[in-house]
């Protein structure tokens, strides 16, 4: 339920620190005692959706508050091929994928089914 960068994003009206204080607080009560009280009603996957539900209503009210601290001195393009020139960038850019590649498939098996 929190911002990163909460003092520049969000409008002096909002009180942005205490805000996100009290909302991650707030957060770390509702959430496990919602859960533990739904899931002997409706069962794990609807008490999980409820869970997602608050999260949404709590971000929504957060984004209202949000402005936009300075416009881009230029407009940027969807996808960047510059980057991909450096060859630190494309060395970091293989080790994430594989780490995460790592993480999803068996080392034992042959193929993976991501």
């Amino acid at each position: 339920m929190g911002l990163a960068s909460v003092g520049s994003a969000i409008s002096e009206s909002f009180r942005a620190a205490d805000t996100n204080t009290f909302l991650n607080n707030l957060g770390g009560i509702i959430y496990p005692i919602t859960f533990h009280k739904l899931i002997p009603l409706v069962g794990f996957g609807w008490a999980t959706r409820t869970i997602t539900l608050i999260m949404v209503i709590f971000s929504a009210i957060l984004a209202l508050g949000l402005k936009m601290r300075t416009q881009p001195a230029i407009v940027r393009r969807l996808f960047d091929a510059q980057p991909w020139t450096e060859p630190s960038y494309v060395f970091f850019a293989l080790a994430v994928f594989l780490g995460y590649r790592g993480f999803m498939c068996r080392i034992s098996t042959s193929s993976c089914t991501v």
